[in-house]
Parts: C-alpha cells; sequence; structure tokens
C-alpha cells in the first residue's frame, strides 16, 4: 500500500493601495492597480518511495485538475 501526501498553493501578488500626501480636507483621487498574475503549484509526494510529482500552472480550473 502507498501512502501519498498532495498540496496545492497560490503563488502571486496583488497590489493594494499605497500611502499618498494631500492636503488636509482635501479628498485623493486615487486609482488602484487591480492587475496581477499568479501560478498555481499541485504537487504530490509518496515519502516511503522518495518520489513526487508537482505540476506549475497559470489557472486553476476545471481543465487543470483534470490533467493526467
Amino acid at each position: 500500500m502507498e501512502l501519498w501526501f498532495q498540496g496545492e498553493a497560490r503563488i502571486g501578488q496583488k497590489n493594494g493601495i499605497v500611502r499618498q500626501w494631500a492636503r488636509r480636507g482635501t479628498r485623493l483621487c486615487q486609482p488602484a492597480d487591480q492587475r496581477y498574475k499568479s501560478a498555481y503549484l499541485f504537487g504530490a509526494i509518496c515519502p516511503a518511495l522518495g518520489i513526487g510529482a508537482a505540476l506549475a500552472l497559470p489557472f486553476a480550473d476545471t481543465e487543470a485538475s483534470r490533467l493526467k
């Protein structure tokens, strides 16, 4: 019997709002950068056999989960 462990992770950055100087009592117009890129990592390992496998994918959707 083989015992496998699996895991997944999303690696990437989503930009937040930055601080900005303004005169007291004025309202700021600060555009937010909503662009971001991520990579999705899926991996599995069998410690007893010392083998593992991993996939690094640009999307985590139904099609990606059906890869063999």
